[in-house]
C-alpha cells in the first residue's frame, strides 16, 4: 500500500498468490492512512500482478471497502487483466 495525501490517493497491488493473512495484514495498514486523506479521495487498486486470492479474503476486502465508505471514497480506480487471466 502507498498513500499520497497530497494527491487524496492510496494505491494499493495484490501480486502473486493472496491468502487472507495478506489480506487482513492490507486493511490494517489501510485503516492507517485513512487519517491523512479527505472526502472525496481515490483508492486505485492494482491487480494486474493478481494470479490467485483465496476466497477468504473476502470479509478482508469487505472492510477495506466499509472503510472507504465510512470516510467518503469518491472514486475507485481497478487495474486488472483481461477475463479469465486470475484464477481463485
Amino acid at each position: 500500500i502507498q498513500a499520497n495525501p497530497s494527491r487524496n490517493l492510496v494505491r494499493i497491488w495484490y501480486q502473486g498468490h493472496v491468502t487472507a493473512v495478506g489480506t487482513a495484514a492490507c486493511a490494517k495498514e489501510f485503516e492507517t492512512h485513512l487519517p491523512g486523506m479527505q472526502p472525496g479521495f481515490t483508492v486505485m487498486t492494482d491487480l494486474s500482478g493478481l494470479e490467485s486470492m483465496d476466497l477468504d479474503c473476502v470479509s478482508h476486502l469487505t472492510r477495506i471497502m466499509d472503510l472507504s465508505k465510512a470516510h467518503g471514497i469518491g472514486t475507485v480506480v481497478r487495474v486488472t487483466l483481461p477475463a479469465g487471466s486470475v484464477s481463485s
